[in-house]
């Protein structure tokens, strides 16, 4: 769940480490879609297991994947009644998000030192995600009629769209800009699944949330980012105190002990693992893993029905 941001023009992991022929994964990122799905060799389990993976990030399925489920999630943990139909427009409004976004990174696409595999991907396949986009937008409308929202949500949402759109174009009009672009989207990414839910009680476990995303953010970036490449003072200053930080949040997240705060908590352990063993994986797989390690609601899943009582 990277934020809205265009690619770093300064020294990257090189992306010949993570984007030949030769390996399975960047194979389905630089190649033709979906002629490339049938040949995947199936001789390397790692390969076997994390080619599906590299399909959820190259797709933009993760952002949107780990939004519904947290949406759901939260709904049943309030006690409150979530329209399907909501859920479905959550969906697919955080995939149009990222996949313009990603396309709109790919414009540089004549640097590609500066790119990474999901942008190469949306380039390469620009035409059908725009297609995509055009299709899923048009889907949108009837969604939210049916999601049935107060006047009051229908017009936070409203703002928030408004305020995303001045976002996006600060991001890629103006491209050597610092801007603090992972706290700004874990911010707006836990903003838009709480709102539905908005009281004081929520505020406490919609700020861990948004840190955790935000976390997720810096994680990746410094992942993506090997050498002092520009970022806004507020990440380079989370980046030279992350395992400070996620300490901070695994630990506040355990103390209150409740069914939201408890999966955040998992969750920031897990991305302290990731980056402990971050050489182990090759970069599209950690980039998609840092998104799956998010889906930990997915643990709690046996105690639905007693959440929902």
């Amino acid at each position: 769940m990277n934020g809205f941001s265009i690619p770093s023009h300064h020294h990257k992991r090189n992306p010949q480490l993570h984007l030949p022929a030769r390996h399975a994964i960047l194979d389905v990122a630089m190649a033709s879609f979906p002629s490339r799905l049938t040949s995947l060799p199936l001789a390397a389990p790692r390969q076997a297991f994390s080619a599906p993976l590299a399909y959820w990030h190259l797709l933009s399925l993760d952002a949107p994947t780990v939004a519904t489920l947290w949406l759901c999630f939260i709904a049943r943990t309030t006690h409150q009644h979530l329209a399907p139909a909501f859920a479905a427009a959550m969906f697919l409004f955080v995939w149009i998000l990222y996949a313009l976004d990603r396309i709109l990174d790919a414009r540089d696409i004549r640097t590609p030192d500066t790119l990474e595999a999901r942008h190469h991907f949306h380039h390469r396949h620009r035409r059908a995600f725009r297609i995509a986009i055009t299709v899923v937008t048009l889907a949108l409308p009837p969604l939210v009629i049916k999601s049935h929202l107060p006047i009051r949500t229908f017009e936070f949402y409203a703002a928030m769209a408004s305020a995303l759109g001045l976002w996006f174009l600060a991001v890629h009009l103006r491209p050597t800009r610092s801007l603090p672009k992972e706290f700004v989207t874990g911010l707006f990414f836990s903003a838009a699944l709480w709102v539905p839910f908005a009281s004081r009680q929520a505020l406490v476990p919609a700020l861990l949330f948004a840190a955790l995303c935000t976390l997720n953010c810096i994680y990746i970036h410094t992942w993506e980012n090997t050498s002092a490449a520009p970022a806004h003072r507020t990440t380079t200053l989370a980046r030279r105190h992350l395992p400070q930080v996620s300490l901070v949040l695994i630990l506040v997240s355990l103390l209150r002990a409740t069914p939201i705060s408890i999966p955040i908590a998992l969750a920031a352990a897990l991305l302290v693992f990731l980056n402990e063993f971050q050489t182990n994986f090759e970069l599209t797989t950690l980039r998609a893993a840092a998104d799956l390690v998010l889906l930990t609601p997915v643990l709690f899943l046996p105690f639905f029905p007693l959440l929902s009582k």
